[in-house]
């Protein structure tokens, strides 16, 4: 259908040039088409065919007769692609505790290849309350496949669908064997939408929790990581799942969406060190109220704690460097936080709502994104240490509480609207005063921005100051 398509559109572009003499009396009915047969293309399962048809070399329109008497589209000429038609290629697969019966199918068109499911899984079957293995296939009563390698085994879910309470054990034995081997992670989607589960035990062995491998288990309340990694959406949306705590087994590294809208969780506890802490993470978990995260972790993920409007304290250790892009967006309660001395970065909208009356900034923080504390309307002070040198668009928009702003000696550009509707605003010291100049030039301009040089002497008092800021309060500033 496709090469059907790019055939009319090229027979058509060949003619326009020679053509535009010809059209107006083509488009009448007296017209005398010059007429091309195109056969049909029959559909297949792959793709769609069409109808034959003409197309006069002239006006370009399509026929359905050689007389040209029919007129058609492009459209009306497609026909839609057929269904694959199977054949069975293989014995009856019988059924097992996981999967149903089937025999192997080939489209004798495309050669697609699938499955024709004739019934249904069996399911384990364990004889008494105290057979350790599956009768029909050897399988604990949780299930196990072995790791790539050979050398440990990765728990892929519940084989019993009675058990409430998940006890993985550190080693495991399959059935036939001698050696115990290790359990060192959970598999992808392991205990997903299982709503049973009331409580899981996991051993130190166990550093690695793959994605969804917990989601919306709507019966825990609490658990307790080793260490190690959490894959994405691992946990996320567990209604009722209150308290975590990372043990010190391994360093941890948490995925995105990891706990995303855990709406109960109230408590975070990291008794060993935190790598990483990935997108959208503890997005959504409005009821979190406090989190002390330690080092080596060097970035804040985007979204890392966004919405979280319960949260009223943070501490972040020395080793961070960046606060990623509405990290602590929204965070309608969060009265403290304590940035760590590394910190360099501070990211888009990164604190947006945040109720704090003040903050420090460490020495040593570099950047400050666009509208990073934007509508923190109960700030009152602000002090930026000398090391910060560039200031994005509208980072202290609606402050409307701010009354002192301190602008260090390093600052030589400030973006649109940075102290814009700051309507408290009283005082702005500025450490260097000379050298500034200001541009009506808007954020997203395109025209390179023209600066008109500020008096210095407007910017020496600290309440002249502020009045001068607040005149040029939409526009961009920069010194030389």
């Amino acid at each position: 259908m496709k090469g059907y398509r790019l055939l009319a559109l090229a027979l058509s572009a060949a003619v326009a040039a020679g053509a535009a003499a010809s059209l107006a009396a083509c488009s009448s009915d007296s017209c005398r088409h010059e007429l091309t047969y195109y056969p049909a293309v029959e559909a297949t399962c792959q793709g769609g065919g069409c109808l034959e048809y003409w197309q006069c070399d002239l006006c370009g329109k399509y026929f359905t007769d050689e007389k040209a008497r029919n007129e058609t589209t492009l459209g009306d000429l497609e026909t839609p692609a057929t269904n694959h038609s199977y054949k069975r290629t293989s014995d009856l697969h019988a059924a097992t505790c996981s999967e149903g019966g089937y025999y192997d199918t080939e489209c004798i068109y495309c050669g697609t290849q699938s499955r024709d499911y004739v019934s249904g899984a069996l399911g384990h079957l364990f004889e008494s309350d105290d057979a350790e293995y599956c009768s029909r296939c050897g399988q604990g009563r949780i299930g196990m496949t072995l790791s790539e390698d050979g050398g440990s085994y990765i728990v892929t879910g519940l084989n019993d669908t009675t058990i409430t309470d998940v006890a993985i054990p550190s080693e495991y034995t399959a059935q036939g064997e001698d050696t115990a081997l290790p359990v060192t992670a959970i598999g992808d989607e392991a205990f997903m939408n299982v709503n049973t589960i009331t409580s899981v035990s996991l051993p130190e062995t166990v550093t690695s929790i793959g994605n969804y491998a917990f989601h919306a288990c709507n019966g825990l309340t609490e658990i307790s990581i080793p260490g190690g990694s959490v894959g994405s959406r691992a946990f996320s949306e567990c209604k009722n799942l209150k308290s975590v705590i990372f043990g010190d087994a391994a360093p941890v590294s948490i995925g995105q969406l990891a706990f995303y809208y855990d709406q109960a969780m109230t408590d975070i506890d990291f008794e060993g060190e935190v790598e990483a802490i990935g997108t959208n993470a503890f997005g959504y978990c409005t009821a979190l109220e406090c989190v002390s995260i330690p080092g080596p972790i060097s970035e804040i993920g985007e979204s890392a704690f966004d919405k979280c409007t319960s949260l009223a304290e943070v501490s972040l250790p020395d080793s961070l460097e960046t606060i990623g892009e509405r990290a602590f967006y929204g965070c309608s309660s969060l009265t403290s936080a304590a940035l760590g001395s590394g910190l360099k970065t501070i990211e888009t909208y990164a604190f947006y709502g945040c109720p704090f009356q003040s903050i420090t900034l460490p020495e040593g923080l570099e950047t400050i994104g666009d509208d990073a504390f934007m509508d923190c309307n109960a700030l009152e002070s602000i002090i930026l240490p000398d090391s910060v040198t560039e200031l994005g668009f509208g980072v202290f928009y609606l402050c409307t509480s701010l009354k002192e702003a301190t602008i260090g000696s390093g600052v030589i550009s400030m973006g649109n609207s940075v102290f814009f509707a700051c309507s408290s605003l009283e005082s702005v010291t500025f450490k260097v005063t000379a050298g500034w100049s200001v541009s009506d030039a808007m954020w997203n301009s395109t025209v390179e921005p023209v600066y008109t040089p500020v008096d210095s002497s407007m910017l020496e008092d600290p309440a002249t100051a502020a009045e001068t800021v607040s005149g040029y309060a939409e526009y961009r500033w920069q010194r030389s």
